[in-house]
């Protein structure tokens, strides 16, 4: 499936600009099977364009009470960025809203590990932060009843 490149900057750029369908961002491709160098950085751009229109997607989704749509959208973004920070954000919150506390905890420990083995340090304080204060309120939620 092919995602027109103009449609999808345009749709980043403009505020009037309509989102790219879920489905052609996660898998559209920008001349695949192309190698010459001006293409390779040009699908590199649009990567890039792709995850951000993802996390895009993924915030909408979330502000509209649809955690499904928002945590497919972040794994995606996740499959293309394995080290984007702010995907990883969105797919725990998307977890979390789903109700889904175990799956947003493996999703922090994979991605913790692969941050850790990558640049030998931890996540952002905000990504911890998050964890912390769901495991906090659901522990007070358990102890409250």
């Amino acid at each position: 499936m092919a995602v027109d490149f103009h449609i999808l900057q345009h749709s980043l750029t403009y505020a009037d600009g309509e989102p790219v369908p879920l489905e052609e961002l996660r898998t559209g491709e920008l001349l695949p099977g192309w190698y010459e160098d001006w293409v390779i950085d040009e699908q590199e751009r649009f990567r890039q364009l792709r995850v951000i229109a993802l996390d895009r997607a993924a915030e909408r989704a979330l502000a509209a009470g649809d955690a499904e749509i928002a945590e497919t959208a972040a794994m995606a973004a996740i499959n293309l960025e394995p080290l984007r920070e702010s995907s990883m954000i969105l797919l725990v919150r998307a977890e979390l809203a789903a109700g889904n506390i175990n799956g947003a905890q493996r999703s922090y420990r994979r991605f913790r590990s692969l941050w850790q083995d990558t640049f030998d340090q931890e996540p952002s304080f905000q990504l911890g932060q998050l964890m912390r204060s769901e495991l906090r309120s659901r522990v007070a939620a358990l102890a409250a009843s």
